[in-house]
């Protein structure tokens, strides 16, 4: 695992294009929020309501942008500028992905051919002491592990943003039901922490013991193939390889489950957000 400092390393190489990214980043996140606002407009021409009784400031931005066209209808209006809000969010997250694949290609490209230059500046000696394995293994899949974490890096603070500014957009409705929201989620985190050290990595454990003990049938059913036909001993060693295939389908099925609990979870969270934030009111 590359450390936090070798990450910053290669980042601040690349200071330009990163910093471009952090701002595509910001823009997606302030553009996702608006994405979820810009149906509060559509929802009270639909339902009616006042939006004033209920909204906040950026929910009362998003609604006096709809009245800037008195002429217009105003069911067309707010859906124009739904579309208009998504159309940008999706514009701007494209963007967004192709830089972090750039930066990330980018720099595990640059990275590997230098090491390459410097393996041709190196006295033959080097390559004496060092396999011929590990040379290779440095110059095409170790670089593999930088590519992986500048992909992740940005991703992950992609996604913070977008809470960030979601928070944010909360905040300008209710701060009370902001915070219900953020210890809700604290709370599902929390759970879903300790279900993960209870379930999930004990059913992982079980399958890499399973793979294991069906890894040694394979292996010492090919070793001893020719003992085991002379003794007519190989329904036994199917019986034992079907066991374990049982095992392993059961196990895949639970860890199967559980890994969507945390998709629903967050789902039926994400649905009250946004009934609260697009809520007209009474």
């Amino acid at each position: 695992m590359l450390e936090q400092s070798s990450i910053w390393f290669f980042l601040s190489r690349r200071k330009s294009l990163y910093g471009c990214l952090a701002a595509v980043l910001l823009v997606a996140a302030v553009l996702e929020a608006l994405s979820v606002g810009a149906v509060f407009p559509l929802v009270t021409t639909v339902l009616g309501g006042d939006a004033s009784v209920r909204g906040g400031s950026v929910l009362s931005f998003l609604e006096s942008m709809v009245t800037l066209f008195p002429g217009r209808d105003r069911l067309v209006t707010s859906v124009v500028l739904m579309v208009g809000f998504i159309t940008a969010k999706s514009l701007a997250v494209l963007m967004r992905d192709y830089l972090i694949a750039y930066g990330g290609a980018k720099v595990v490209h640059e990275t590997k051919q230098e090491l390459f230059a410097r393996l041709t500046q190196l006295p033959y000696s080097y390559f004496i002491a060092h396999s011929h394995g590990d040379l290779s293994y440095r110059l095409t899949t170790a670089p593999q592990s930088l590519g992986l974490m500048l992909l992740l890096f940005p991703s992950i603070l992609a996604q913070g943003f977008i809470v960030f500014a979601i928070c944010l957009l909360l905040m300008t409705i209710s701060w009370p039901l902001t915070l219900g929201i953020i210890g809700a989620g604290g709370l599902l985190y929390g759970l879903l922490r300790q279900a993960s050290k209870r379930v999930s990595h004990v059913v992982g454990k079980r399958r890499t013991a399973a793979l294991s003990r069906e890894l040694g049938i394979v292996v010492e059913f090919m070793a001893g193939i020719k003992e085991i036909f002379a003794a007519n001993a190989a329904d036994r060693w199917m019986s034992h390889y079907c066991e374990q295939g049982r095992e392993l389908r059961v196990l895949h099925v639970q860890d199967s489950v559980w890994q969507s609990v945390p998709r629903l979870a967050k789902f039926h969270v994400g649905l009250i957000e946004d009934k609260h934030a697009i809520s007209p009111g009474p």
